[in-house]
């Protein structure tokens, strides 16, 4: 390019590398999560810590990969070369959420099935969910219906109220949480340009889901419903995993 001032010609060199831009959004929702609209026989407001679950991390970012003619690597790649290792975008979407408070009822006694009371609870000396994923066995509706090792929290952490009483702590509290969830999917796309002009173009996509191979868990009382009710055998029990394999697929389009 050339540009004239005050009766000179000056150059400006164009930049021999360019510089690969990665963009990024974050998006940061933020919903209100009321607790159980349900009829309860109990206090008539539950703790605003337990009630509200945390918002999720959304988050997109894509880059043009630096490879190729006039980026950091393969720079000096011949034409074929270059035509095969430049111009892929890689593109990535996570999600990252805390979690919900666990969900926990009493049934009443005397209108069982019917309503609930409020469970007291016990956290004082509560460090922290006792279930490690290594430990979890597969129950054996006969031998082994309820694995020592498959319970998120231990069930003295809540407690049913002496009969006429109503119950002092809320359905949910925000000391007792279920697990989070963090989930990585990523694609990346290439354009070929093919013909004297560039008329003819292949692209190719490959998308692969929950990238990491992460599992999430399926927990009585972390859902809403099912509640888990205190004084069950399968309180705070662990059911088994409830998410979705890694997996992967890729397209090839030609348009002329």
């Amino acid at each position: 390019m050339t540009k004239r001032r005050w009766g000179t010609t000056t150059k400006l060199a164009r930049p021999s590398r360019l510089i690969a831009v990665l963009v990024l959004v974050l998006c940061y929702v933020a919903p209100v999560q009321l607790g159980s609209q349900s009829k309860q026989i109990g206090p008539a407001q539950e703790s605003a810590a337990g009630s509200h679950a945390r918002p999720p991390a959304d988050t997109k970012g894509w880059s043009a990969l630096p490879f190729g003619k006039g980026h950091r690597w393969l720079s000096s790649s011949n034409r074929a070369e270059n035509a095969f290792v430049s111009g892929w975008t890689l593109t990535g979407l996570v999600l990252y959420t805390s979690g919900q408070p666990f969900n926990t009822t009493v049934d009443d006694p005397y209108y069982a099935g019917w309503a609930q009371l409020y469970p007291n609870y016990n956290v004082s000396n509560f460090s922290g969910a006792s279930f490690h994923q290594s430990q979890y066995v597969r129950p054996d509706p006969v031998n082994n219906p309820y694995p020592a090792g498959d319970f998120y929290l231990p069930a003295n952490l809540a407690s049913a109220p002496a009969n006429g009483q109503l119950g002092t702590g809320p359905q949910r509290i925000s000391a007792l949480r279920c697990p989070g969830l963090a989930n990585e999917n990523a694609s990346i796309l290439k354009y070929f340009s093919m013909g004297s002009d560039g008329q003819y173009k292949l692209s190719f996509r490959a998308e692969f889901y929950n990238l990491f191979n992460r599992h999430t868990w399926g927990i009585n009382g972390c859902a809403s419903p099912p509640y888990s009710h205190v004084g069950s055998p399968t309180f705070g029990m662990v059911t088994g995993v409830n998410s979705s394999p890694r997996t992967g697929q890729f397209a090839v389009r030609f348009t002329f």
